[in-house]
């Protein structure tokens, strides 16, 4: 996820408690990486605990409890958003839409048109698929004033934390896209329901995973 302005101050983030913790988040990883590379292992079962490790790994830093984002914000619900190939199947496999075949991604720029999101509720600014969204959207946190992600001036760093923020988030995204063959597209362009743009096919029950 990308602000308008891609101006990422970095050095004006709160203190994050990263470092106090971070012998217990590389244990945690070490854990979870057998787990990531098993042949025997359902690739959205990995969707689901790559997520529920980076959730943890956010909380370890204090990241939620100090951003300015709350329930119901929704400022930054419009920009682009990566979604790799697992993530949205993971996705189909939890919300009522269907999953379509994509290469790569089609566009970029959506918030120059303010196309928010599909699966944002407007009216109650919630999002409707919150707890599978993926992970762009749940590593991407601001910490100053809400009214700078709705800007395009390009004059003021905005704060803001992202997966490219922590080194080891990082590592866990690029895992994810690798293993869905680096195959990614905006969140608008994967579903049937949602995209406006040719596609090859709706994807098909061989390349589905059991979730359970």
């Amino acid at each position: 996820m990308v602000m308008k302005s891609d101006l990422i101050a970095t050095d004006r983030l709160p203190d994050l408690t990263f470092s106090d913790n971070a012998a217990a988040i590389l244990k945690k990883y070490q854990k979870l990486e057998p787990f990531l590379t098993s042949d025997t292992v359902s690739p959205l079962k990995k969707v689901r605990q790559i997520y529920r490790f980076a959730d943890w790994v956010l909380e370890k830093g204090a990241v939620p409890s100090k951003a300015v984002c709350k329930r119901g914000c929704h400022h930054c619900c419009y920009v682009d958003v990566d979604v790799s190939l697992l993530e949205a199947a993971y996705i189909a496999q939890n919300a009522p839409v269907t999953q379509v075949m994509r290469e790569t991604r089609l566009h970029s720029g959506y918030h120059q048109t303010r196309q928010y999101c599909d699966f944002l509720d407007q009216k109650s600014g919630e999002c409707t698929i919150y707890e599978y969204r993926p992970l762009a959207c749940r590593t991407f946190f601001a910490f100053d004033s809400p009214d700078l992600c709705d800007t395009d001036n390009g004059e003021y760093p905005h704060a803001i934390f992202s997966a490219k923020t922590h080194g080891l988030i990082q590592s866990i995204q690029q895992q994810l896209f690798a293993m869905g063959g680096s195959r990614h597209a905006d969140i608008r362009e994967w579903f049937k329901e949602t995209t406006e743009d040719p596609y090859e096919a709706e994807i098909s029950s061989a390349f589905t995973f059991n979730y359970v």
